[in-house]
């Protein structure tokens, strides 16, 4: 009987645009009707694949060339962010570079505390990878923290040593280093937590962050300190 019913209510004809209320149609369609709205879904989740996202928004631009919508608004913001990311962190690079040089007045010196940062950031980037975590537009934002954060333990451990004198590496590295771990811990979990973060922007942030700072004071504390001694042993 309700297979019946439906049946009998139910039209098999075309529906036209005159069909439709005011209201739908108005959302779809210009004022004169010449000119529609088309809605594209993507078949996979292009905000975990950038690859995909590079991908689908090709596609758009061969169908069309006024496609838009948030995907072409992420390429191009990606690609400026990318572009422009890079200048910063060279440009940060070089000004940290040089604050040190003046502070210290050894070039030797400010090579020596620049190292860990370096190596720190190589390793963020290679442990990211490892773990599938991509690089974003938000946590791309977070290296020049990064270099910020990360060039203070290289630089406290090298004044140390300056002050310290020869043969007091085990001492600045125990008493210096305790310092710096502590510093680096808190900072560590206090970026860390933005990991529980609802927006996955921030989530990413949060963890860039973490893997970033950890992997700067792993670096002063490694290799670092094998550079110290190794020079202290020349000596």
């Amino acid at each position: 009987y309700f297979k019946e019913s439906v049946l009998k209510i139910a039209s098999t004809e075309n529906i036209a645009l005159g069909d439709l209320p005011a209201s739908v149609l108005d959302r779809y369609a210009n004022r004169n009707r010449t000119q529609f709205l088309l809605t594209v879904f993507p078949a996979e989740n292009m905000w975990t694949d950038i690859n995909f996202l590079y991908r689908f928004t090709s596609d758009l631009d061969r169908v069309s060339n006024k496609a838009t919508g948030m995907p072409p608004v992420m390429q191009e913001l990606i690609r400026v962010i990318g572009n422009d990311g890079k200048n910063a962190a060279l440009l940060t690079v070089f000004v940290v570079f040089l604050l040190l040089w003046l502070d210290f007045r050894s070039f030797k010196c400010a090579i020596i505390a620049m190292i860990p940062l370096v190596a720190g950031v190589i390793w963020m980037v290679g442990f990211m990878h490892l773990i599938g975590m991509q690089l974003t537009v938000v946590n791309v934002m977070g290296l020049p923290l990064i270099i910020g954060i990360g060039i203070d333990y290289g630089v406290h451990i090298v004044h140390r040593w300056r002050i310290e004198g020869s043969k007091k590496v085990k001492q600045i590295f125990a008493s210096t280093g305790k310092a710096i771990f502590l510093s680096a811990i808190t900072t560590m979990l206090a970026f860390g937590s933005l990991i529980f973060s609802i927006w996955r922007g921030f989530g990413s942030l949060g963890g860039a962050m973490f893997i970033g700072v950890g992997a700067c004071f792993l670096s002063t504390a490694i290799i670092l300190s094998g550079i110290i001694g190794w020079l202290e042993r020349k000596k």
